[in-house]
């Protein structure tokens, strides 16, 4: 087996992992009573000002922070989650990617983690958008 078949493999293996059957959702009043609290809106907005962004995907905005997947940078990658971890769904595990650049011959990875989509978030989100 090529590297590349292992690479797809492991791909697909981790992409149909991250389905959403079986996770239960919040209600909207469960989802309204949701809020940040000062110390994590301190540290949303340290990361709104390097990698983190808010995502609108419908009516309600989700936080959402991506990087490097390099070991070195994991420590903060868990630092974070640990602060998110109350606005993800339960027994949230963080999404990693990796790829394959043949033309620079080198294997890259990112890690992210997003929140559930939350009214707390978009309001947060109409402070720092237009």
């Amino acid at each position: 087996m090529s590297s590349y078949d292992l690479y797809t493999s492991l791909f697909i293996l981790l992409f149909a992992s991250r389905s959403t059957k079986g996770i239960k959702r919040l209600s909207q009043i469960e989802r309204k009573a949701i809020q940040i609290g000062t110390d994590v809106l301190s540290a949303i907005t340290g990361m709104m000002l390097s990698v983190g962004h808010i995502a609108l995907r419908s009516v309600t905005a989700r936080f959402m922070f991506v990087q490097s997947g390099k070991m070195a940078k994991r420590e903060y990658f868990n630092l974070v989650l640990t602060l998110m971890t109350p606005y993800c769904s339960a027994d949230y595990i963080p999404y990693i990617k990796e790829w394959y650049d043949s033309k620079q011959g080198a294997k890259y990875s990112s890690i992210s983690l997003a929140t559930m989509q939350l009214p707390c978030f978009t309001d947060l989100r109409s402070l720092w958008y237009v």
